[in-house]
């Protein structure tokens, strides 16, 4: 089994699905929502897994400062996973050389994935998502701070943004409080003083 075998036949199923392809990446757009799912290779070429994201146009916008552009790329979305989170909570990787790798993929997607994709599109399911996996990384900790505003729980995100302003460190700094001040949180705690 080769990895351009692995990418046709997986293509084969996320095709008819509506899904686009760039390489070893595809995307499915619902209005402003898009899903995307990607292959990674092991560092040793040996092994294959999948990650998976939903992208909130309006809240990628909020951080960026516009739409995304072309495919959007799993690392940028709201809510991300790897499929071996969605099946069982543990990481899962498939043996290249394994022939019936791409069936095993293609069944996790099938039972796992989309589902998982289906239930992500929306903004109240994608905060409970950002809570319940307890977000370390900054990018994902703003985009629960913005889901959070647009719930109208702006307190709360202003905090939210103020704490990473103050943890994080160099450009994610600096992205916080870009947000803070598109969302007007600023303007609020110069109100409260």
């Amino acid at each position: 089994m080769t990895v351009k075998a692995l990418i046709e036949v997986v293509d084969q199923f996320l095709g008819p699905a509506g899904f686009d392809r760039k390489g070893m990446l595809w995307n499915r757009r619902h209005d402003s929502i898009v899903e995307a799912v990607d292959i990674q290779i092991s560092n040793a070429g040996d092994a294959a897994t999948i990650n998976v994201g939903v992208l909130h146009d309006d809240v990628y916008a909020v951080v960026w400062g516009g739409a995304p552009q072309g495919f959007v790329e799993e690392p940028f979305c709201v809510v991300r996973a790897r499929v071996g989170q969605i099946v069982d909570g543990h990481d899962l990787w498939w043996p290249v050389s394994n022939e019936q790798t791409p069936q095993n993929i293609v069944a996790a997607l099938a039972a796992n994935v989309l589902p998982f994709l289906d239930e992500s599109r929306t903004e109240e399911a994608m905060e409970a998502f950002l809570d319940r996996e307890s977000v370390t990384s900054p990018l994902q900790t703003i985009y629960l701070a913005i889901l959070r505003y647009r719930r109208g729980d702006v307190a709360d995100a202003c905090a939210t943004l103020k704490q990473v302003r103050n943890k994080a460190r160099g450009d994610w700094s600096n992205r916080a409080a870009e947000v803070a001040t598109r969302l007007g949180c600023e303007a609020g705690e110069a109100n409260r003083r």
